[in-house]
């Protein structure tokens, strides 16, 4: 149990690695690269939060199930961001309000 915990906590911190890299990226092909990586690392985020949730029916409910319904707010975000960045330049508000829910996701890990 404290192994997936500690996993939920690396993913997260990884998650804001790759979206802060796949934003900053000049070319569209590290931009994609930035895009799968998070993709990946966030879908495993959610799928070990999920399990934990399960794990834990009888303790923190309400807050695993706040925790998966702002990750997928998360996923949503990061598919804008990421779109925005390749068919323009990008738009710098929703680049940071991606950054600020990526922030809040790895505060949430740490609960």
């Amino acid at each position: 149990m404290q192994i997936v915990s500690i996993l939920t906590v690396i993913f997260a911190v990884l998650l804001l690695g790759t979206v802060v890299w796949g934003l900053r990226a000049q070319t569209e092909k590290y931009v994609t690269y930035g895009l799968v990586a998070s993709r990946l690392l966030l879908l495993a985020l959610i799928a070990l939060t999920l399990y934990l949730t399960l794990a834990n029916l009888h303790g923190e409910l309400a807050l695993g199930i706040i925790n998966l319904v702002w990750q997928f707010i998360t996923l949503v975000l990061l598919e804008s961001a990421f779109r925005r960045k390749r068919q323009t330049f990008g738009s710098p508000r929703l680049s940071s309000l991606l950054i600020v829910a990526v922030l809040i996701t790895i505060i949430l890990a740490v609960v």
